[in-house]
């Protein structure tokens, strides 16, 4: 009898019941950039830092923060502290740092934070690093936020980083959704050098002092390796963090007619 029971039932799913799927809205899709902003700290730069980013109503919001730093000695050790957005601690992706190539005695490094379902409206964000004692402040300290629709409210997916001393920056991670979101930030070390973004990236913005910290963003239709990458002008020491975010999924019911 259990048997008959649930062939009959399993006939009325399949012919009466709604068919579902999931879809994604990812950039390109349905998702949005919905606004970004940058700011570098004053003179002197200092080791915590503020700016003001407007997060619009769209939704499964996300921002993220892109974080550069340069300290003034290669023996100096860097500790990036905490980020926040309207008060709400947000989490750390990756970080990576290099020693300077130019003979500056100076460690160039990048990080990139994440806050799900942000706070609508305009709010400040901020940075807190330190270095090792005796140290004193940075050289450059600089952020760069980004706020997105669309995004799937979970830690990111993949994440990755390089350094080197190169014209080319770049770094590669794994997607793992179709769709997925990718973002990354670098800094290459020379306020001369110009830093160009890869081509199949969107530029959010640059910011600049004693060194150069640049923000992108692609969406990856199909999930698999992909990379992030800059060029510089001329070989530079450089890091790169990037970081992927799956899209948001909504449940598509279609009725037979």
């Amino acid at each position: 009898m259990k048997k008959i029971f649930y062939y009959f039932l399993f006939i009325f799913v399949f012919i009466f019941l709604p068919k579902c799927s999931f879809a994604d809205i990812a950039l390109g899709y349905s998702g949005t950039v919905d606004k970004q902003n940058g700011t570098i700290s004053g003179s002197p730069p200092t080791n915590v830092i503020t700016g003001i980013v407007t997060v619009g109503a769209g939704s499964n919001r996300m921002l993220v923060l892109g974080v550069g730093v340069e300290f003034p000695r290669t023996s100096s050790t860097i500790t990036f502290g905490t980020c926040s957005y309207n008060g709400t601690l947000m989490t750390l992706v990756t970080s990576s740092r290099i020693a300077s190539a130019s003979g500056t005695n100076s460690v160039d490094a990048v990080a990139s934070y994440y806050l799900n379902n942000p706070d609508v409206g305009t709010y400040y964000f901020s940075s807190t690093v330190s270095t090792s004692s005796g140290i004193g402040t940075v050289n450059k300290h600089s952020i760069i936020a980004i706020s997105l629709n669309g995004v799937e409210p979970a830690t990111a997916e993949a994440s990755n980083s390089g350094i080197g001393t190169s014209t080319d920056v770049r770094t590669s991670l794994t997607t793992l959704t179709n769709k997925a979101w990718v973002i990354d930030v670098a800094l290459e070390e020379s306020s001369g050098a110009t830093l160009t973004v890869g081509t199949a990236q969107t530029q959010v913005l640059q910011v600049a002092g004693w060194a150069v910290t640049g923000m992108s963003y692609k969406a990856v239709s199909t999930a698999g390796s992909t990379s992030m990458n800059w060029t510089i002008n001329s070989s530079q020491a450089y890091a790169i963090v990037a970081g992927s975010f799956a899209p948001a999924q909504q449940v598509i019911c279609l009725e037979e007619p």
